[in-house]
């Protein structure tokens, strides 16, 4: 196929038949899951008593409303897009207020006072971008960042107390990669897990304010995108193109969830009417709906959700709508869905469906190569 537009040249037939496709299906998702549009790719968000935390690609720090849907407040100052933001009390003796977090790819921690909007700290110390920060409250009141420069630095948050930068009071360096993410498991003991781009997680406890290693795990062939830990077992997802959910009580048999892309999120859905149920985000935009039954994991659906990598996903409580979700994604959009979306998604109709319901007898590859010899 010949072209005479100069910024085709060197794309392939199949390349500019998958941009097509993709323009598309954004026009297709134009209102699927009640997108807000953020302006730059969404690469974290927590969610808040009554609000939506974002962090995001254009280095801000985005806070919305409960639904996602208003922008309230805007903190500006990151030199690189915010890869990770979080929450946590400060309590001082006359008054107690919520910090704000942000980590980011300019290799800085900066500590917002969520309620003035007032910076408070920047926090400097890794020779490399910040992948995620995790924040530990009573009794411990320590922050932990963990960075492609291999290691996991811990803050002491006390000092905030009598308004003083916290200052890093340990460092960990005992992962070989770059630390992509971690999440506390919560019982009669707090646990801390971090994972990495080999595919390796680490078992930690806190002792007298230190962090202690107690078990190394390879998980994953490859990078580690997303880790979660719930009262029956730890979840991971990769970039090998599947997720995990490894059993307390069977922790080295895994039950492996095999996608088609690279998986970048997963979330365990918690105290829903449904049990047992996880998502999982990938590279294409799709969420995927899961059930755990006889240690087996089943697709109950596949929502087209994104028209590009979902790249976080959060639960929350609506008490008029009981559970839902907010999905992140590089598509720029955040969406929200209701449990019955997630399980009963509409068909999504972008042009390419076989007509009259005909089921086509070809792969999507098989469709690509005949597109191509057509042309």
């Amino acid at each position: 196929m010949q072209t005479s537009d100069p910024g085709l040249l060197f794309r392939t037939s199949a390349d500019i038949l998958a941009a097509e496709a993709r323009a598309r299906k954004a026009v297709a998702l134009e209102k699927r899951g009640s997108p807000f549009s953020l302006g730059a790719k969404i690469l974290d968000l927590k969610l808040g008593r009554d609000e939506v935390i974002v962090g995001d690609s254009s280095g801000a720090v985005k806070c919305l409303d409960e639904l996602g849907s208003t922008r309230r407040k805007v903190y500006r100052g990151h030199a690189g897009p915010v890869t990770c933001v979080t929450l946590a009390p400060c309590y001082q003796s006359e008054s107690t207020w919520t910090a704000l977090f942000s980590g980011s790819w300019d290799k800085s921690i900066r500590i917002w006072n969520h309620d003035t909007g007032e910076l408070k700290a920047s926090l400097e110390g890794h020779s490399d971008f910040i992948k995620s920060l995790l924040s530990l409250t009573s009794p411990y009141e320590l922050l932990l960042s963990t960075s492609s420069d291999k290691t996991i630095r811990v803050w002491d948050l006390e000092l905030l107390r009598s308004g003083q930068a916290p200052s890093c009071v340990q460092v960990l360096r005992d992962h070989t990669r770059p630390i992509t993410s971690c999440t506390l498991q919560y019982g009669a003991e707090m646990f801390v897990w971090t994972g990495d781009s080999m595919g390796v997680v680490i078992k930690w406890t806190v002792r007298n304010r230190r962090m202690v290693l107690l078990q190394t795990t390879a998980c994953h062939e490859t990078s580690i995108t997303g880790i979660e830990a719930t009262e029956d077992g730890l979840w991971t997802c990769s970039m090998d193109k599947t997720a995990q959910f490894r059993q307390w009580s069977s922790f080295d048999k895994p039950i492996i969830l095999h996608h088609a892309s690279y998986v970048t999120s997963v979330l365990p859905l918690k105290d829903t009417s449904v049990s047992d149920i996880v998502l999982t985000g990938d590279d294409d935009g799709n969420i995927r709906v899961w059930s755990i039954e006889s240690e087996e994991a089943r697709l109950k659906a596949t929502v087209e959700g994104h028209g590009a990598q979902v790249s976080v996903m959060r639960q929350c409580r609506r008490m008029e709508n009981g559970w839902e979700v907010f999905s992140g994604s590089l598509d720029m959009t955040l969406r929200h869905w209701t449990l019955e979306d997630l399980l009963h998604p509409p068909l999504l109709l972008t042009g390419d469906d076989t007509p009259d319901g005909e089921e086509s007898l070809l792969t999507e590859e098989e469709e690509r190569e005949l597109e191509e010899l057509m042309a």
